[in-house]
């Protein structure tokens, strides 16, 4: 069955709720609300189960806030480059190459 690449963290999100409903403080509930993909699902569902740490809590958010950064960092660069490149089909040696470029 083909999955898109984006909806994977949704469906590793899915696939844990079982585990936080069982326990929302076992390590897998612990890491799924740290890893930034997974995080607004995870988290929420924690908060609503028993209340994680402030400390766990402030983490997520900051972690999540830090991986937005990276990622429009990355594709701001990609974007600049790329966008000069128009017509042409983008493979990934190219995106890497595109990448040291700037």
């Amino acid at each position: 069955m083909y999955m898109p690449l984006a909806a994977a963290p949704t469906w590793l999100s899915f696939s844990l709720i079982v585990v936080v409903m069982n326990d929302s403080n076992s390590l897998w509930a612990i890491a799924g609300s740290l890893f930034p993909p997974t995080a607004p699902i995870i988290m929420f569902l924690r908060m609503a189960s028993q209340f994680p740490p402030l400390w766990q809590l402030a983490l997520s958010i900051g972690l999540l806030v830090v991986s937005i950064w990276v990622v429009l960092w990355i594709s701001a660069k990609l974007y600049r480059v790329g966008i000069l490149m128009y017509g042409k089909r983008a493979t990934l040696p190219e995106l890497v190459r595109w990448l040291r470029y700037s």
